[in-house]
């Protein structure tokens, strides 16, 4: 009996040294951060038809807002003047929860809420004004509101919460530099045209990026868990677009976007003390991407196809599961749209006049790619004030 006890309390205490020893290794381990990456069809600058498009429209030259595709075609952009511009998740399975922590006082019974709904909310918005002559576009936007919530630790109940509120000025401005006949001397009328533009903006950032816990709000108020914080900065988009006049060769885009942006690089900063957090994809980091495209005109109307390959950075290394295929159909003052790519399904109708348009999209996304729980089904609402 006296040796089973020893051997007991030999265990014991073996067993308790073992378990410090875990505690003590845990508390050297360097701290690591794990983000996950969230991207949206709505980004800054967007308008009706980049998001009904998947942002696959580099190539689509002669629309209203063509710039916003590539500042390269500035130039084939139509009309001057004033307009007014906003596009808007507007209807779907998990944007209330969004529209509450942009739009209304953040208390504790909203982040209960939040704490007891489904895995992945999310909202977005853009609204701006824009003023446009042939020498250049300039674009004020007061909000670009985002805004992300995941519950990735069911069992104990915790919530990633991202929210963001960006203000812009931007400046655009494009034109052709080059126009080269390679056959000329053979009586060959192909012709290449090469035009370049670029897109310099001011921003001023606010977001919050934190991870919240029912035992956070055992000794904090909800207004003091959410604080905002705010980045300053400009920031320059760059496009080419190589175009000809033959029927049968593709047309070629290439941009860089987000030229000296510091808005991830603060993110990741501030939650510094989380292991883990949200981190947005081709939204306000700096990326690049070639489009091929092409136009087509028939007597039963215009189609515009257009496929964009993402990369990161400067042409680092390509996001494959963000390829997207665009597809525009016009006829007089009816537009059809179809965006195409592995987490994105769009389809988009737009009706145009002399003073609005006004469109709406249909969309079956995942924001979050495979991390996504469920497959969400979106309704978007564009409007255009012409001026």
């Amino acid at each position: 009996m006296k040796l089973m006890k020893l051997m007991k309390l030999l265990l014991n205490s073996i067993t308790i040294k073992l378990f410090f020893f875990i505690i003590v290794i845990l508390l050297l381990i360097p701290k690591q951060l794990f983000a996950f990456e969230v991207t949206h069809q709505i980004r800054p600058g967007s308008v009706f038809e980049t998001t009904a498009l998947n942002n696959a429209c580099s190539t689509m030259k002669g629309s209203l807002f063509s710039s916003r595709c590539n500042p390269a075609l500035f130039e084939t952009s139509k009309e001057q003047g004033i307009y007014l511009s906003l596009v808007s998740k507007a209807e779907g399975d998990s944007i209330d929860n969004g529209r509450d922590l942009i739009f209304k006082p953040i208390t504790e019974e909203v982040i209960r809420r939040l704490l007891q709904e489904r895995n992945f909310n999310s909202f977005t918005f853009n609204g701006e004004v824009v003023f446009k002559n042939r020498f250049f576009e300039l674009s004020y936007s007061p909000y670009y509101l985002l805004a992300d919530l995941y519950i990735f630790n069911p069992a104990f109940l915790e919530v990633s919460i991202h929210l963001a509120n960006i203000e812009t000025l931007r400046l655009t401005h494009g034109r052709g530099i080059l126009k080269y006949s390679p056959f000329k001397d053979s009586g060959n009328d192909l012709q290449f045209n090469l035009s370049l533009g670029s897109s310099l903006f001011y921003y001023e950032h606010s977001f919050e990026n934190i991870i919240i816990s029912l035992y956070d709000l055992s000794y904090k108020k909800a207004t003091e868990l959410i604080t905002f914080k705010t980045i300053y900065g400009t920031a320059a988009d760059v496009g080419l677009f190589l175009d000809n006049n033959n029927k049968y060769i593709p047309t070629i885009s290439a941009q860089v976007k987000n030229i000296n942006s510091k808005i991830n690089e603060g993110k990741k900063d501030a939650n510094s003390k989380s292991s883990l957090y949200q981190s947005t994809l081709l939204l306000f980091d700096t990326y690049s991407s070639i489009g091929i495209g092409k136009n087509f005109n028939t007597i039963l109307g215009g189609f515009n196809l257009d496929i964009e390959l993402p990369f990161t950075s400067f042409y680092q290394e390509l996001v494959a599961e963000q390829i997207t295929l665009g597809c525009k159909y016009s006829l007089s003052l009816f537009s059809l749209f179809f965006g195409l790519a592995k987490y994105y399904q769009n389809i988009g109708l737009r009706f145009d006049s002399s003073n609005f348009n006004i469109g709406i999209i249909y969309a079956r996304e995942e924001d979050m790619g495979k991390l996504q729980p469920k497959l969400e089904q979106t309704i978007y609402l564009g409007v255009d004030i012409i001026l």
